[in-house]
This record gives structure tokens, C-alpha cells and sequence, in this order.
């Protein structure tokens, strides 16, 4: 009947297909209409029992390499990554036989031209990580007697991560081909409505006006079927097909290595096959991309530089992997650098939040202030609050409010056995705030301010 091939089944596999002679169809109405007819399509019971009757018989070649005289964990280690806020350690490492799946694919790219490339992907079949293909995975000598396929291998998975590898690889090949196309569609484009524009321009200067018009409508009719039929010529249909799969025993090395950094420390599993001696880079624990130059925050997380949060301050390292309230997520509003909860300080003026150097602590009042909110008295020459210096002379209040002293004063005292110029004053004042003494020695032909601080030290005069 038409749609429906008649199969007789070789008498060893009788058993496995519980049939002799099988009827099948690819078309479900079919399947439907007429009785004893079975559907052979993807996802259908006959396909999945001839699949798993395939895969339970004969052999699979399985090559083996050979490591050569290969360098140390430490040296491999320090050829493949770098490391910031920490230092490595190789604590253990064990060396292996693992199964790797060369899997190679022709990819094939058709526009107005055609071109093909052939790509491999070698994956190992237990981390499902791309390492590098070396030419020794394609020599003959490999191809040894058949052997079982060694242990239970996740084919699905495996190819599901060779089709992402393939995809990331052939993806600039493909989207200068689409491009090359385009260029080249947009000439043909405009070479087409030229030459229409150029009948059409012929038309309207008939002397016969009704055959100019049939004609024009016919003309563009005609140019809009010559641009579909140009778009697509150029458009692209790019495939990729399977076209061979090798499993290669490799040497590998796994590893146990210690990242020490300030604070936690973290432990890293790696692993390299003994033929390239690469190892294929961690992924940042806060976005998940892959890096040779790994960064170790406080709280243990194995980061790359873009997720990486230090304090400008005191070196305190996060990332986006760190609980809210442990991340140096704050920025000073004036000069931009990371802070961490401990250094970044708030104004009491409303502007935001700053490092503690763009931020005063007035002396006078207590507040804090940024730099558009700050002072500098004309007469101690400290930095206050804009509140604390008046406007009309540009005092601050503490400068203000100097009362008189006794020559005897402890901080007169004080400023004399620290000041050259002390000597020739015979009156004096003085008054106090939060961080400053502010002391002022007068004579009858001048006058001389002196700043000392909690300690006594004299630290400005003028």
C-alpha cells in the first residue's frame, strides 16, 4: 500500500523486535488508518526498540594515547591561571584514564555561494569540558582493535554540550557569511531598481499615456518579484551535521588545589589531560563565566575581575555571590570608589554617601559634611561645616567665640614650646571645640593664630 514499507526481520533479531516482518510508515495518518502498520519517527515505541537493540550490540573502537614526559601540577598550574587576593597550593592529585569524545562536524553555509569547514570538539565525558584537540587524536595508529565502550557514558549530554561548543565555534564563520551575503544582495538590490527605474523613466515619456500606465504597474510587479526572488538567492541556510565520533582514553591529572586568601579559603577542583597540559578555566562563582585569572573574595568565592567589589579603603574584598549585607556594593559620590559598610560614610545634608576623604567631620558641630557643603575659616584656616563659618567674614564660630587666657595657660604654655614666633605676644586668647584648641597671641603691631589638637600638638599657625 502506498506510505508503508514491509521489512523482514533477520532471524537473530526476531527476539529484540518481538516481530519477523514489520510494517512501518512515517506518516501518523497512516499509522492511524490501516491496522499492524507501526510509526517509525523520532520519539515512537518501534524507533526506541531498534535504538536500544543497536546500542546493546557490537563494538565501539576506543583509541589510547600515551603521555610523554610532562611537567609538573605546579608548573601546569602556573602556565593555565593566574591568581589575585590568593595563593595556590596543590594539596593532592591523582592521575587517570578517562574516556574523551572527539566529536566532529561539518557545518555547511549557503547563500549565492556555498562553503563548508569541518570543526572538532573533544569533550571530557565526565566533566563535559572542551579541552584542546591535539593532531595525535587523529592518527591512524590510534585506531586500534575494537574494544567495549568503556563504562557508562551520558551520550546525550555529551552531545548536547559538543552542539554548544560547535555553535560558539563556527558562530563568527556564520555571521561573516550572512554578511558577505548582505553586501552582496544590496548591489543586486540596487542594480535591479536601476534598470527598472530607468524602463520606468522611458515609460513616462510615451506620448501614449494608457500603455505607460499598464507598463509601469507591470514594470514594479515585475522589480518587486526580481527583489523577492534576490533576498532569497542571498539569504543564508546554514547546517551542521555530525559526521564522526572517536572515544580516546587520555592520561589526565585531577587535582585538589588550596586557594589561601585574607580570609576564608577555598578549595578548587581542576583537572588537565596529560597531551595539551591545559587546563580548561573555572567559572566565577557570581556569573558563571569562564577565566584564566581567578580572584578569591573574603567570603571564599572563586570570582573573575569584573565581579570582583574591593573597599578603597581597607582592601575588603566581595562579589555578587556574597550575602547583601556582607558586599562592598557603595560608591563615594564625589570620586566614585568602592566602600565597604565600614568606610562608607553618609552626610548629614542629604547628598549621598562618600569615602572619608570627601567627607569632614565638623569640628564645631559634629556634623558631616561633602565638599560643597564645607568651609575653611579665614583665621584658623580648618575645614568646618558651611553652618559653623559665618558668611560676612568667614569665621568659624569656634574663632568667634576666643576669650581671653592667662599668659599661664596650660595651651598658651603649650603653643610657646612649640612656636618660634610665640615670644613677642603678651595677651592671648583662646576657645575649644571638638577636634582643635584654637589659640590667639596678640602684641601691639601684630597678631598670630595657632591650632593645636586634642593631643597638644601644634598643627597650623599663621
Amino acid at each position: 500500500m502506498p506510505g508503508v514499507v514491509r521489512y523482514e526481520i533477520p532471524p537473530e533479531r526476531r527476539a529484540a523486535l518481538n516481530a519477523a516482518v514489520l510494517r512501518v510508515t512515517f506518516d501518523p495518518a497512516l499509522a492511524e488508518r490501516y491496522d499492524g502498520v507501526e510509526l517509525l519517527t523520532p520519539g515512537s515505541l518501534l524507533l526506541d526498540r531498534i535504538l536500544e537493540d543497536a546500542s546493546s550490540r557490537g563494538h565501539h573502537c576506543v583509541a589510547r594515547v600515551k603521555a610523554g614526559e610532562g611537567s609538573s601540577e605546579k608548573e601546569v598550574l602556573a602556565a593555565n591561571l593566574s591568581f589575585r587576593n590568593a595563593t595556590p597550593e596543590v594539596s593532592t592529585s591523582k592521575r587517570d584514564l578517562v574516556p574523551y569524545m572527539l566529536f566532529t562536524f561539518r557545518a555547511t553555509m549557503i547563500t549565492d555561494e556555498k562553503d563548508e569547514l569541518l570543526e572538532t570538539v573533544l569533550l571530557n565525558s565526565e566533566s563535559l569540558r572542551e579541552h584542546r584537540v591535539s593532531d595525535l587524536f587523529f592518527e591512524e595508529a590510534l585506531a586500534l582493535p575494537e574494544e567495549p565502550l568503556v563504562g557508562k557514558q551520558d551520550i546525550q549530554s555529551l552531545y548536547i554540550a559538543a552542539c554548544e561548543c560547535i555553535e560558539e565555534k563556527i558562530g563568527k564563520a556564520v555571521a561573516d557569511c550572512r554578511e558577505s551575503a548582505r553586501g552582496r544582495l544590496a548591489e543586486e538590490e540596487q542594480r535591479i531598481k536601476d534598470y527598472f527605474a530607468g524602463l520606468t523613466r522611458e515609460a513616462q515619456e510615451s506620448k501614449y499615456p494608457e500603455q505607460a500606465k499598464a507598463a509601469i504597474e507591470a514594470y514594479a510587479a515585475e522589480e518587486s518579484k526580481r527583489l523577492d526572488e534576490a533576498r532569497l538567492k542571498y539569504s543564508l541556510d546554514a547546517r551542521v551535521r555530525l559526521v564522526g565520533v572517536r572515544t580516546i582514553m587520555v592520561p589526565t591529572v585531577k587535582m585538589a588545589v588550596h586557594l589561601t586568601g585574607r580570609k576564608k579559603g577555598r578549595e578548587l577542583g581542576l583537572q588537565y589531560d596529560e597531551v595539551s597540559l591545559e587546563i580548561p578555566p573555572p567559572k566565577c562563582d557570581a556569573c558563571g563565566t569562564e577565566m584564566k585569572e581567578l580572584g578569591l573574595c573574603d567570603e571564599g568565592h572563586v570570582v573573575c575581575v569584573r565581579c570582583e567589589r574591593k573597599c578603597a579603603v581597607c582592601d575588603r574584598t566581595s562579589c555578587q555571590a556574597c550575602a547583601e549585607d556582607l558586599r562592598v556594593s557603595d560608591k563615594c559620590a564625589q570620586c566614585g570608589k568602592l566602600l565597604c559598610e565600614l568606610h562608607a560614610v553618609r552626610d548629614d545634608f542629604g547628598l549621598g554617601i562618600y569615602c572619608p576623604d570627601h567627607v569632614v567631620d565638623c569640628p564645631s558641630c559634629g556634623k558631616k559634611a561633602s565638599g560643597s557643603f564645607v568651609a575653611r575659616c579665614e583665621r584658623c584656616s580648618q575645614r568646618y561645616c558651611f553652618l559653623c563659618v559665618a558668611a560676612k567674614g568667614k569665621t568659624c564660630s569656634t574663632c568667634r567665640s576666643l576669650a581671653a587666657v592667662a599668659v599661664d595657660d596650660a595651651d598658651v604654655a603649650r603653643v610657646k614650646s612649640q612656636s618660634a614666633f610665640s615670644g613677642k605676644f603678651g595677651k592671648w586668647k583662646a576657645a575649644g571645640n571638638r577636634r582643635f584648641t584654637i589659640v590667639e597671641g596678640r602684641s601691639m603691631l601684630a597678631k598670630r593664630t595657632f591650632v593645636l589638637d586634642k593631643e597638644g600638638r601644634l598643627v597650623w599657625e599663621g
